[in-house]
């Protein structure tokens, strides 16, 4: 069936897909306590199946393979989330609020941050979330990435005002949005 699946074979794609969906769900579930977050993780494993399909014949263990990517994904989007929350937190203290006096706030600064990191230009969103989500050292970016460590520094600095820069905007009009609907 792997065979099948590098070759493109859809039929067989689905099959696989069909075979692990609900054992990949619980055990995510488990993970995560939240049946959205959840069902992002099975799809964003399955579309990364599917996208890497043709590197299968150096996967000595399909069922190691797919285990391994399961945890990574869960835990990188587990430490996303954490980040944006520490993030958050902070802007939502720094104007009055908190999660639980004012979730529409806090949904808001956390929706404008992703929506800031898609902005970013493609190397420093990779950078930033290298370094932000999958918690690596600039050391290890810089490797990964095949670039200079100074580079890594300009992205990740650059990154950070731009975030802070709009995140501070969004702060004052989202504020100013609740005020004036109270």
């Amino acid at each position: 069936m792997l065979e099948r699946i590098q070759q493109g074979d859809a039929g067989a794609f689905e099959t696989l897909y069909n075979q692990y969906r609900h054992k990949l769900y619980g055990f995510i579930l488990r993970l995560t306590k939240s049946p959205e977050m959840t069902a992002d993780i099975v799809q964003d494993v399955f579309l990364k199946i599917w996208e890497d399909r043709a590197r299968f014949s150096h996967v000595q263990s399909f069922s190691h393979y797919f285990h391994s990517m399961v945890y990574n994904r869960s835990i990188n989007l587990l430490k996303r989330i954490a980040f944006e929350d520490e993030i958050v937190n902070q802007l939502s203290k720094e104007a009055g609020n908190s999660e639980e006096s004012d979730p529409v706030l806090y949904n808001e600064l956390r929706r404008k941050l992703r929506h800031l990191v898609d902005q970013l230009p493609e190397q420093q969103r990779v950078v930033y979330r290298l370094s932000k989500e999958e918690g690596l050292k600039q050391e290890e970016i810089a490797r990964q990435l095949n670039i200079s460590l100074s580079t890594v520094k300009t992205h990740l600095s650059r990154s950070m005002t731009f975030i802070r820069s709009g995140l501070g905007s969004g702060l004052v009009i989202i504020c100013w949005q609740m005020a004036l609907q109270q």
